[in-house]
Order: C-alpha cells, then structure tokens, then sequence
C-alpha cells in the first residue's frame, strides 16, 4: 500500500496574527470568520469584505486568506463568490471525508494511488490528528484579459463545501475584496468505497450510508 500524503491547512480556521494590520482589523476578520463558524444548518450567510492575506506557518511561500472559514459540524455552506485579488489566486473547497483514519487505511492506494488529505487542527491539538481530515478542490479561474496595467483578477462562481479560501505560491501577499452569498445544508452522506479495499473481492459493490 502507499501512504496518504498529509498537509497542514490554515491553522486555527485561517485567524490571523499580524502585526502589520492593526489590532482593529485582526479583530474584524476574527468576528467575520466567528460569525460564519457560529451559523447553524438553514442559517444564510451574505457577506462583503476585504481580506488580506498571511502565509501558512507550516508553508510560508504559500499565502490563503479565508472567506467561509471550515465547519466542524458536518454541515456544508451552498452558495456563490465573487471577487477580485490583487494577484493571480486560486479558489479552494474543502470537502470532510465522512470516514475515519482506520477506514481509509484499508484504501489500496497502490491501485488507486495516493490520496490527497488535508487535516485543519493540527497546530490546535498539539500536533495529533483529528479523525475525519477533508479533501480539497483546487480551481484555476480564467484571468484572461488581466494586464500588467489593470492588474486586477477577478472572477465569480458557485461552490459548495466545508470552507472557501483563496490562496497563492507566488510567496506575495494579496488583497481580496469579495461578495459571499451561502445557505448552511446539512449533506446526506453516502461513501461507495468497498471496492477500494486492500481485502476487497472481486466485484463487490456494498453501499454505506451514514
């Protein structure tokens, strides 16, 4: 079998600790990031902001900044974004995995290869794992028509998942301003992965609905 490949994504639900923006505005993304986490299942988040930047502490080349911060609760957010960056940014959407470590050890991930899995707390639990790590989607908008005098890159789009950030590897911090329109859903779950165990037969095909 392979081994999952593991990052560390936005310690502490991307709040930032900078000391070149001011305590005023630490604190209002703080409340921004707080008051999206605090919104229950059929709840409506509408939001406009701005948002900068900060590097990941365990990948200082890479820079995020968060608009729906990851929900803990296993509900997903269902909405539209639009923005625009002063760099060109990638839009991310994190997805929960409804299965534990224990099962996806038993992926043979020499047939399937490796998967790719995204654990957010590990900086909050003293570096121990939580159960349930999540995946990421990772969009490249179409910036076509950005020059070099207009270097602005916007884009909109509808998304769902546990979280939305955008980030860059180009190590320069950027500026996002953005309007977010989300309803809070609660996802049936339902995981077809039997087939996909190391032990697996030859043709099983079992259904497993949380």
């Amino acid at each position: 079998m392979g081994s999952l490949m593991v990052m560390a994504w936005g310690d502490n639900h991307g709040i930032i600790e900078s000391r070149n923006l001011g305590t005023k505005f630490q604190q209002a993304y703080a409340t921004h990031l707080n008051s999206a986490s605090n919104k229950s299942v059929g709840d409506e988040i509408i939001q406009q902001g701005i948002v900068v930047s900060q590097p990941g502490s365990n990948y200082p080349n890479y820079h995020t900044a968060y608009i729906l911060p990851h929900r803990d609760d296993g509900a997903v957010y269902e909405g539209i974004v639009s923005f625009t960056a002063t760099e060109p940014v990638d839009v991310f959407i994190n997805h929960r995995i409804s299965l534990d470590n224990a099962t996806l050890s038993q992926i043979n991930n020499t047939k399937f290869d490796n998967l790719f899995l995204v654990y957010p707390h590990i900086a909050e639990q003293g570096g121990a794992l939580p159960a349930i790590p999540f995946v990421v989607d990772g969009i490249s908008p179409d910036y076509e028509g950005t020059t070099p005098s207009s270097p602005l890159y916007s884009a909109t789009m509808p998304f769902i998942g546990d979280a939305l950030l955008l980030g860059s590897n180009k190590s320069k911090p950027f500026i996002v301003f953005y309007d977010v329109s989300a309803n809070i859903v609660e996802p049936e779950i339902v995981n077809h992965i039997s087939d996909a165990f190391v032990n697996a037969t030859e043709n099983p095909y079992v259904s497993m609905r949380n």
